[in-house]
């Protein structure tokens, strides 16, 4: 299951509100459930209910923790990778399965493109497979521009679905109340 230091988010659902999609899910962290989140309908700040016991500005510190270097990392950026980041392993299951082949993923953070690459490019490493897909990569990322209007674009090859777990995990412990 997709996680971002081992915060996961289960039975994620979307709705379109009145400037994007709003996401809402069940909470996890290191699989226990600690609460429900959701994007804000009208574009606000994301909303966290935690379960008694735990502590949102904690879990909101341990997050801004774990991002010492960047300035702009909030909850609700976190948030929007994680989800991002799921959506992404959805795809790598229900496209790649068993079959052994990648996922090549093209995205901007707000926009993306996703391909599904043979199990033969299982044995080239990524650059390889850069090179070798690279007017595919090239036309995919124009495409993109056109989306987004510039910015840059991130590439990642998935090979596996642990590749979906990222980062090194906040403590349950941390998070508790006092």
């Amino acid at each position: 299951m997709a996680s971002l230091n081992g915060i996961t988010v289960k039975g994620l659902k979307s709705t379109e509100g009145p400037e994007s999609i709003v996401w809402t899910g069940k909470l996890y962290l290191n699989d226990v459930i600690i609460g429900v989140w959701s994007n804000d309908y009208y574009g606000g700040s994301d909303y966290f209910e935690l379960l008694p016991g735990y502590d949102e500005e904690k879990l909101k510190e341990q997050i801004y923790g774990k991002y010492p270097d960047c300035d702009l990392i909030s909850a609700d950026i976190f948030m929007g990778r994680l989800v991002d980041l799921t959506i992404e392993e959805q795809l790598f299951c229900k496209v790649v399965g068993n079959s052994g082949g990648l996922l090549l993923s093209i995205n901007d953070g707000y926009h993306g493109i996703h391909i599904d690459l043979p199990r033969e490019y299982g044995g080239l490493s990524d650059e390889e497979i850069l090179k070798k897909e690279a007017e595919l990569i090239y036309n995919s990322r124009k495409m993109l521009l056109l989306q987004s209007e510039g910015g840059i674009h991130k590439i990642k090859i998935y090979r596996k679905t642990e590749e979906f777990c990222v980062g090194s995990p906040i403590m349950l412990d941390a998070i508790r109340e006092n």
